[in-house]
């Protein structure tokens, strides 16, 4: 093993990724990030991919610097969970705790973008894109990195931050323990016609799964559907104005009339467990160590 060019390597520049990157950075290390591409957020329009913030991840983007610079970000201080109807809810409120919120909506690729402002001007580390990761040798003195264009680059330790298709994690032979829910997430952005003050999260369990609508700003939601792959995929491809009127439907008018204002997207659900997150010279963080279904809104702060 050469001598190591950095104290750690981070491979993957998403959300977990970068904010360990910032924070490894603020601790005095001196470490490469390797990512495929910057992020380009010149300017940055609603988005339905977001992350449901606590209280303890917030502190983190506190501590590191940037909370602050997020672009925007809704506090929601109440959480309606019903079944049926709206007369058996469950409601959860700040005050109960008692707190000023519950928690953050965060667009994903607002949050990237605040991390990777710091990350820019940090001289702790070396951004490093454009690489293909060929091979990974790890042992109790060191791990290497080497690269398809024949880089090589060494490190005490490596973080496998590169999503749950990890390829760190598949050159270190990793396990996984997986579990199909069998079930997509169908994810679009709508507007309500009513605008909500105080900002409220909304959750409807439905025979094939819940339905969620995440406050953005004062109209925009973010709709995570979760419904069997055959549902789903019949959800994505209605005309808009059919859609529209299930969602509503669906919906039980919570968040007023609603409007479609984004594309529809799919996702396939399922539990995604690496057998090992830790071993010599290597560490998986985020989805490369471990994916859960989005109901509870825990997959960032987890990770």
């Amino acid at each position: 093993m050469t001598t190591p060019e950095y104290d750690l390597m981070i491979v993957g520049g998403g959300m977990v990724g970068a904010a360990c990157a910032v924070a490894a950075a603020q601790s005095g290390f001196r470490l490469a990030l390797l990512e495929q591409q910057r992020p380009a957020f010149s300017d940055i329009d609603w988005s339905a991919q977001v992350s449901a913030l606590n209280h303890r991840s917030q502190r983190f983007l506190a501590d590191i610097g940037c909370w602050a610079s997020l672009k925007r970000s809704t506090a929601y201080q109440h959480m309606l969970v019903w079944e049926d109807t709206r007369c058996n809810e469950i409601h959860f409120q700040a005050s109960d705790i008692p707190a000023s919120d519950l928690g953050h909506i965060v667009e994903n690729a607002c949050l990237v973008d605040a991390l990777w402002q710091t990350l820019i001007q940090s001289d702790q580390v070396d951004i490093i894109t454009g690489k293909q990761v060929a091979a990974l040798t790890c042992t109790d003195q060191g791990s290497q990195l080497n690269c398809a264009d024949q880089t090589v680059l060494s490190a005490p330790l490596i973080i496998g931050a590169d999503g749950a298709q990890s390829t760190l994690r598949t050159l270190a032979r990793i396990g996984l323990e997986q579990r199909d829910y069998a079930q997509d997430a169908l994810v679009t952005l709508v507007r309500s016609t009513t605008p909500q003050q105080p900002a409220t999260a909304w959750q409807r369990f439905l025979p094939h799964g819940p339905l969620a609508l995440l406050p953005l700003g004062t109209q925009h939601y973010a709709v995570v559907w979760s419904q069997t792959p055959e549902q789903a995929a019949a959800l994505q491809t209605q005309p808009d104005a059919e859609f529209i009127r299930t969602l509503n439907q669906a919906s039980q008018g919570c968040c007023g009339l609603l409007e479609l204002a984004g594309e529809r997207y799919r996702f396939p659900l399922r539990s995604q467990t690496a057998l090992n997150y830790v071993q010599p010279g290597l560490a998986l963080i985020g989805d490369a160590a471990h994916v859960i279904h989005p109901l509870a809104g825990q997959g960032v702060n987890l990770g």
